[in-house]
């Protein structure tokens, strides 16, 4: 519970300058635990299933305007239960080619994006909006969640928190 209510804190304090449509706000996520299944694209385990339909209730309060996902399955079966309770569509993302979507949501004034990735491939975007190296998420990590603010216009106020539930 103090997790989440220092969470909703942040919320407030990054949201200031999103009135203006000059900011976007990233909510990053890796895919839950898969299965082993198909080494290729495995699905989610059912820890995994249950870990995913945990994120719909901590992400209640927000108010997204978009989800994407990688073209995986375990990153699609991530954002599913989230996208059905939002009635949202799940977009697919190419990794390396996030810029693109970023400066596409916020020509539509998107404020808020759910993001569900990799742990090789979420420290990389969020370190190329950041222009830092920042590694990669441990490969038994599944329950670390990155808020991102990238302001395009104005970089100084870019900025990110990494949070890890249980």
């Amino acid at each position: 519970m103090k997790n989440k209510s220092y969470f909703l804190i942040l919320i407030l304090l990054f949201s200031t300058d999103y009135v203006s449509g000059q900011c976007l706000e990233i909510y990053a996520i890796r895919h839950a635990e898969k299965s082993e299944n198909d080494p290729k694209d495995p699905d989610l385990s059912k820890k995994g299933i249950l870990r995913a339909e945990s994120w719909v209730k901590f992400f209640e309060f927000v108010p997204f305007d978009a989800i994407y996902t990688s073209k995986r399955k375990r990153t699609h079966q991530t954002a599913t239960p989230i996208s059905k309770s939002r009635n949202l569509e799940i977009k697919e993302y190419e990794i390396g080619k996030e810029e693109e979507i970023f400066q596409k949501e916020l020509d539509n004034q998107s404020q808020r994006i759910l993001w569900v990735g990799h742990s090789n491939s979420i420290p990389k975007f969020v370190g190329r909006l950041m222009n830092k190296d920042l590694g990669h998420i441990d490969e038994n990590n599944f329950g670390q969640f990155w808020l991102v603010q990238y302001c395009k216009k104005t970089p100084e106020k870019n900025s990110f928190q990494i949070f890890q539930l249980p």
